[in-house]
């Protein structure tokens, strides 16, 4: 990779504080809940209608939290959300219109905050490749300072180990170009595509998502159709359905 350009240093900015940090707070939001990590495990291997939607790479990740060396450490945002979603008050109480909501501003108990993290898992990591423009940046990091600020307060963290002080760091830091590299290449963009026709559909491929979560995604990709449509694409987007298509208007 070339030296990064202003966009993707951006965007690697952003996806290493996902990755990193708002995966931390999810972490931390389980092990609030004074449930050891094996006996975490214990109720995912006993709960089957949890467990047979795991692929082998999440059993592979979840077996580990059998191991005290490892923990809830190994939770990704994906796999932390699922966790908690599906086990709802064992850990947090749902968002304020339920889980796949898309949180409005004045929306600020925990569980809206753990559905701004997925949000913004979705979006940077495994989302449509999209221009980081400096207000979308700025946007970002106000947003998940204050999501910092009510977590740390949840959690009782202390100035010195709270999230708010690691999001802050990170918004100023100098980042190298091969973190930034290592962080763009382990998102999953889709870049920007021509097509001869006048409509036709396009298949997205998501990793990590099972076929239960289809119309979820559908809802989330229709959520992002104006930001999708302000010329970053070489399409237009008109709909996604639980097949996860786009309809693509040239």
């Amino acid at each position: 990779m070339a030296t990064a350009t202003p966009e993707q240093a951006r965007h690697g900015r952003i996806s290493i504080v996902v990755a990193d940090i708002l995966s931390e707070m999810l972490q931390d939001i389980i092990a609030h809940a004074q449930m050891p990590p094996k006996a975490l495990y214990d109720r995912i291997v006993q709960t089957k209608d949890f467990n047979k939607k795991l692929s082998p790479e999440e059993w592979q990740v979840v077996n580990k939290l059998a191991n005290p060396d490892k923990g809830f450490k190994v939770l990704d945002v994906s796999l932390a959300y699922r966790i908690v979603k599906h086990f709802r008050n064992t850990f947090v109480t749902k968002p304020t219109r339920n889980w796949g909501s898309n949180p409005i501003p004045t929306e600020v108990e925990i569980g809206d905050d753990v559905e701004r993290i997925r949000r913004a898992r979705n979006r940077y990591l495994h989302g449509l490749s999209i221009n980081i423009t400096e207000t979308i940046m700025s946007d970002f990091f106000k947003e998940f300072t204050e999501v910092a600020k009510r977590i740390d307060q949840y959690l009782n963290k202390t100035l010195e180990s709270s999230f708010e002080k690691k999001i802050e760091n990170f918004r100023t830091c100098t980042i190298d170009e091969n973190r930034t590299r290592e962080a763009l290449e382990a998102t999953s963009v889709v870049e920007n595509q021509e097509d001869d026709g006048d409509k036709s559909p396009f298949v997205l491929i998501f990793p990590e998502i099972q076929d239960g979560d289809a119309v979820e995604k559908a809802k989330l990709l229709n959520d992002f159709k104006d930001e999708i449509n302000k010329g970053q694409l070489k399409f237009v987007f008109d709909r996604a359905t639980e097949e996860v298509y786009f309809y693509m208007l040239k």
